[in-house]
């Protein structure tokens, strides 16, 4: 199909990622930061302060977020910039990371994948966020377009780029074993009802993968060293790697999901794609237009494609356990397949010649998420009504911080603890006051100090209410008494809006500040 000028599409997809970029990294501190992002903050200050971390059982996700965000912090500073840098990076490559895509997807059915993966509501949202979940999803990219080039031209580069990118997945994050199973049961699938082409196009890719056995074999033994590194700690931790197997096997056996994690994050099957259908219709609408041409055509791609977007669709709306940014990993194959969609329909109006120019429509489309997207991030980044924005803490969580922060500076400093939180998850509060001393955390909903102490205490934190499915994961109780301090006046907080988490700050009532009270 005719592009225009050889140049155009070049000029087009430079334009779509520098925007894509731009849009990441634009007021990236604009919502405070989520719970996780501080606890990985928090990680990650100590990788940068020591070279080190240490894999265990209790951390289940990989090292590779804490490195790279632990150089960011020692380039940049403890800011949310900082914090947040590497994740915006990830998300701004994707487009690059899909360049293997380009012959097969067609100028015009490129440029449109490449345009929703910059501008879509939902990788936007979770590039400006530090989770693992971006590292994953540009892994991944990385991983099908290296292995599309590689049974295009057989070279070896694009084999040893295939290991590379499949041990960074392992290197990120568990669930890696859930893409690694769904792609490569659309393999076996795609090989029984793909017809002779999609076999003839597996049997090529074996027979240039025997032909390529020494570049197959640098690829595995630099890939497994790249993983043995990152969970032995530099290989000097070797239990990291047993901490690795009970995690995957862990992974399996519990659906990606420990019981507290399940009972806090459990949602019914349809949740993933009532979220698709809210932020994603666009993709939605292109991808029909793929899986019409899959099952209509069976080009092996956009077969391959299809059956790996329903399965991992199927596996992720089979698992109790659901959070938002886990729509990432489903998005990635839907996006890739609605560039098939595009590349088809763009063909036919061009035969037809309603399009004379594909690349036009194509950019079009691409643009047409812009809006939902720039409304979501930046007029309403942490509006818990946007289910993308999932416990998301509101300003009112730094505003207690700095509270707090003032109010230390006029305190003697013999004083010990000078603040008391006892909050069940205590976090980002205690990233925002990591600098600040005398500062005791418990995590529990009421002190368990006697109210003698409580009174000598000058700042208490204590829960005022909270979700109970949130109680439930954190303290095994769905209720609780709040507690009263006495000798200090209290004003609450929504930690965590509108009510999922509320505080109260109490204040002994000689510095308590004027008017400060509920």
């Amino acid at each position: 199909m005719s592009a225009g000028r050889p140049g155009a599409v070049w000029v087009l997809f430079a334009g779509i990622f520098v925007a894509g970029a731009a849009l990441r990294f634009l007021d990236l501190e604009r919502r405070p930061l989520h719970g996780d992002e501080a606890v990985g903050a928090h990680l990650s200050r100590d990788v940068r302060d020591t070279g080190s971390f240490r894999y265990e059982s209790v951390n289940r996700h990989g090292p590779f977020q804490y490195y790279v965000e632990g150089a960011a912090l020692a380039l940049g500073g403890e800011s949310d910039f900082s914090i947040r840098f590497t994740f915006a990076l990830a998300g701004s490559l994707l487009p690059l990371a899909l360049l293997g895509f380009r012959r097969k997807l067609s100028d015009p059915g490129w440029l449109v994948t490449c345009g929703w993966i910059a501008f879509s509501p939902s990788f936007l949202y979770y590039s400006r966020y530090a989770i693992q979940e971006i590292d994953l999803t540009l892994s991944t990219a990385l991983l099908l377009s290296a292995g599309l080039a590689f049974a295009t031209s057989g070279s070896a580069i694009s084999i040893i780029t295939l290991f590379l990118a499949a041990a960074w997945m392992v290197s990120v994050k568990e669930t890696f074993i859930i893409a690694w199973g769904c792609l490569a049961l659309s393999l076996l699938l795609g090989s029984w009802i793909g017809g002779r082409d999609f076999r003839e196009a597996v049997r090529t890719a074996m027979e240039r993968l025997r032909r390529r056995r020494l570049a197959a074999t640098t690829g595995a033994i630099a890939g497994l060293a790249l993983v043995v590194a990152a969970y032995t700690d530099g290989f000097r931790a070797p239990a990291g790697l047993g901490n690795l197997a009970r995690n995957i096997a862990g992974t399996i056996r519990l659906g990606a999901a420990t019981p507290s994690a399940l009972m806090l994050h459990y949602h019914p099957p349809g949740y993933f794609l009532g979220l698709l259908l809210r932020y994603e219709w666009g993709i939605l609408l292109l991808t029909t237009a793929g899986l019409w041409a899959a099952l209509r055509d069976r080009r092996p791609l956009t077969l391959f494609l299809a059956l790996d977007a329903a399965l991992m669709i199927a596996v992720h709306a089979a698992l109790p356990y659901k959070t938002p940014w886990l729509v990432l990993s489903q998005l990635l194959p839907l996006t890739l397949l609605a560039g098939c969609g595009a590349r088809d329909l763009l063909e036919h109006w061009h035969r037809a010649g309603s399009a004379r120019n594909p690349l036009l429509p194509a950019l079009l489309f691409a643009l047409l998420c812009v809006p939902q997207s720039l409304a979501l991030n930046f007029f309403r980044p942490a509006d818990p009504a946007e289910p993308l924005a999932y416990h998301h803490t509101g300003p009112e969580q730094v505003l207690l911080a700095r509270e707090i922060q003032d109010l230390l500076l006029r305190l003697p400093r013999e004083l010990d603890p000078e603040v008391l939180v006892c909050l069940p998850y205590y976090w980002p509060l205690a990233w925002y006051l990591r600098d600040a001393q005398a500062i005791r955390f418990e995590q529990s909903p009421v002190p368990s100090e006697s109210p003698e102490d409580l009174a000598k205490i000058p700042l208490v934190v204590t829960l005022e209410k909270a979700d109970e499915r949130f109680l439930t994961s954190f303290t095994g109780s769905p209720r609780f008494t709040p507690a009263a301090v006495p000798g200090h006046r209290s004003r609450p907080y929504i930690l965590i809006p509108p009510d999922y988490l509320v505080a109260r700050l109490w204040v002994r009532s000689d510095l308590a500040p004027a008017g400060f009270s509920d």
